[in-house]
């Protein structure tokens, strides 16, 4: 019978790829999930406006206008008294204002500050004029300060006179230093009190979640029972303990993003099995002595179990003529098998596939038979264990 069943079995080349099926232990006394879900950078579109237009690089405003890159301006005339043109050549007045733009918003404003004077008026022309001061302006050339005219500075920068007002207007301090950007400071008016934070904190702590069977030595995550359905689910469970609580619930957004960002928790359970024992015990809300000592037991023989494991797995590391190999049977493969509707009211042949993992050569045998070659019992099982170990002998 034994060769019958050898026939109907293919053996696939190991696969390097494959991962130890045996997972390791893991605390289950931890938090709920170490790390929650972090989301990539996806900023908006009006946070990428906002970097464009403070380095100077074209953008759409909100009117639908196309706002061109920042660049050098037409000077003043050759007749201009400070001999501008003559001092800074093209590539020079190129240099500085993309040195310029390049600069953070508070590091415009120093450079302002320093190449921009303010003076008194020095000579008046007009009565009763508006004038107040008078300001002298420098550019940056080999490490010394040019005075140019104000025309040629404003299209070398490619700034507007408004903008010197401002910087002037926002100076602080008696070293009248720029001051700071002051926009965001004040507390949204619809923030959620910290007080409620804690609340809706506590409660997805106090969770029933737990560790994955086969998942938990590669991953903090932890899953809910498949009562609690969905997220939705769980935050009408969490305004109905709000309710009886007599406390004010988070909404809805709020809640989940803590859910999502501050805890490792998933509402549906993962495609691996998880223990039975395990779910049973946690299950108990007062279990007796007999089943926390059956639980007790449990939990010594699996850390036994693994420690095993583990010496072996450093032995067969150390010694060249001992193996470490794990086996399990893995999913059932239905055969056909495809997305077509066709495929699902056909009938379906199963596949059986039996897989040993040797842990120090990473190497995989698959052993696979029909379900017309034989069943999963202990004599299939018996009989590909045999077949290995004569292939590894």
């Amino acid at each position: 019978d034994d060769d019958d069943e050898e026939e109907g079995m293919w053996e696939i080349g190991d696969n390097q790829e494959n991962i130890d099926p045996v997972a390791g232990t893991s605390n289950s006394n931890s938090a709920v999930g170490k790390e929650g879900r972090k989301n990539k950078p996806n900023p908006q579109k009006r946070e990428l406006v906002k970097t464009a237009r403070e380095n100077g690089k074209s953008y759409t405003n909100y009117k639908g206008v196309i706002v061109p890159d920042r660049s050098v301006k037409i000077g003043c005339e050759q007749t201009c008294k400070r001999r501008c043109t003559s001092n800074f050549c093209e590539e020079e007045r190129v240099a500085i204002n993309s040195d310029y733009w390049r600069l953070s918003d508070i590091q415009k404003k120093e450079f302002e500050g320093k190449s921009i004077k303010k003076n008194p008026v020095s000579r008046v022309t007009v009565e009763n004029s508006r004038k107040t001061c008078t300001r002298h302006y420098f550019l940056p050339r080999n490490d010394d300060l040019i005075r140019v005219c104000r025309k040629f500075y404003l299209t070398t920068l490619d700034i507007g006179s408004k903008r010197i007002r401002y910087t002037e207007e926002s100076r602080s301090g008696s070293l009248l230093a720029a001051r700071a950007d002051r926009r965001g400071s004040n507390c949204s008016a619809n923030k959620t009190p910290p007080r409620l934070l804690k609340i809706a904190r506590k409660y997805i702590e106090d969770l029933p979640a737990v560790h994955s069977h086969y998942c938990r030595s590669r991953s903090s995550k932890k899953y809910l029972p498949a009562e609690w359905q969905n997220f939705s689910n769980v935050y009408r469970k969490y305004r109905q303990y709000c309710e009886e609580k007599n406390y004010q619930a988070v909404s809805e957004y709020v809640f989940r993003k803590i859910f999502s960002t501050e805890y490792n928790i998933g509402v549906h359970s993962p495609k691996k099995d998880k223990c039975s024992i395990c779910l049973k015990f946690g299950a108990l809300t007062q279990p007796t002595e007999e089943e926390r000592r059956e639980y007790e037991q449990h939990d010594t023989e699996k850390k036994a179990r693994n420690a095993l494991y583990a010496a072996d797995q450093k032995r067969a590391g150390e010694e060249e003529k001992f193996v470490a190999v794990s086996f399990d049977l893995q999913k059932v493969l239905h055969t056909p098998h495809g997305k077509s509707m066709l495929f699902f009211y056909s009938r379906k042949y199963a596949v059986y596939n039996l897989t040993f993992y040797e842990s120090k050569t990473q190497k995989t045998f698959c052993y696979m038979w029909g379900e017309k070659d034989g069943k999963r019992g202990c004599n299939e099982v018996c009989s590909v264990m045999w077949k290995y170990l004569t292939q590894l002998d």
